[in-house]
């Protein structure tokens, strides 16, 4: 089962507490390193902020007559972007199972070509089933450093909300930016301190036509 299902089937997280302090508890266990942010958010938990830019770099591909991938151009972006980390998400009972949540969008957002919508979890409101707790990005730190991989899209839950915008022929002659879905297996990889974010994404859509890196630089504005 891919992680954040446990918020959909209703089973509890191995961590079950979902209050502000609790999960203000969990990040102390990581010693100085990324428990240190937390010094910056109240205890609503609300995020830190952090602004720069993303250098992003594209590759288009697209099929040729034998269905074969065929490079197309290859095209790189400079764009304001805005990284939050905050206490893990949750809903309920049902906490996200990573030392912290981080959400990367453009700053602001457009829906331009090379943006790039990234969120490790986040908690979405269903009529029925009330507040659910989707995870996509595990994550884990070693002091300063952190890693992730992105292991859940939740495209069968019509929640895809990892997402490079990119243009695409969406009809004949009609070219435009639309967001295309970071498929699985996607990593991240850098530093998070008080002050600075450093990371460096790398993955593809899952269609495999766009694969991308990005560059990412972060300052904390007070």
């Amino acid at each position: 089962m891919e992680a954040g299902r446990t918020a959909i089937t209703g089973k509890e997280s191995s961590h079950a507490d979902g209050s502000a302090a609790g999960m203000l508890a969990r990040a102390a266990l990581l010693g100085c390193s990324v428990a240190l942010l937390f010094a910056g958010c109240d205890q609503e938990g609300m995020s830190r902020s952090y602004k720069g830019t993303a250098a992003i770099a594209i590759d288009y591909f697209e099929y040729d007559a034998q269905g074969a991938p065929a490079l197309v151009e290859h095209k790189t972006f400079s764009k304001a972007v805005q990284v939050l980390i905050g206490p893990p998400k949750a809903a309920g009972l049902i906490a996200e199972e990573n030392p912290f949540n981080i959400s990367i969008t453009a700053g602001p957002t457009t829906g331009e070509e090379g943006e790039l919508w990234l969120t490790s979890a986040l908690v979405l409101v269903d009529a029925i089933l009330g507040d659910v707790l989707l995870q996509y990005w595990t994550l884990e730190t070693n002091n300063a450093a952190v890693s992730g991989v992105l292991t859940d899209t939740h495209i069968a839950e019509a929640a895809a909300m990892n997402q490079l915008w990119a243009l695409d022929e969406v009809a004949r002659d009609v070219i435009m930016a639309v967001p295309f879905f970071i498929d699985k297996g996607a990593t991240l990889q850098g530093t998070v301190s008080e002050g600075n974010v450093q990371l460096r994404i790398t993955g593809t859509s899952t269609d495999k036509r766009r694969p991308f890196t990005a560059d990412i630089a972060a300052s904390h504005e007070p």
